[in-house]
């Protein structure tokens, strides 16, 4: 396989060099790394703590405002 390889200033896109070269692989048919273990996927403890209290404090702000706006009209 032939590898060409450019190089090229970013300040001065008319400076550049380029030069291509022969590569060869050569394989012995042993992988250099083990394959990587498959960590099994986890499934998040399912929580429903906390879920209304989040709309009930959003009822709970509108209700507020409404009787504050009553009182200074």
């Amino acid at each position: 396989m032939t590898m060409t390889m450019t190089m090229m200033d970013s300040a001065n896109q008319h400076d550049q060099a380029s030069t291509s070269f022969m590569l060869m692989v050569n394989s012995d048919d042993i992988d250099a790394a083990p394959p990587a273990e498959e960590a099994p996927e986890e499934t998040p403890a399912k929580s429903d703590s906390g879920s209304s209290m989040g709309v009930f404090s959003l009822i709970l702000v509108g209700l507020l405002g409404a009787a504050r706006r009553r009182k200074l009209h």
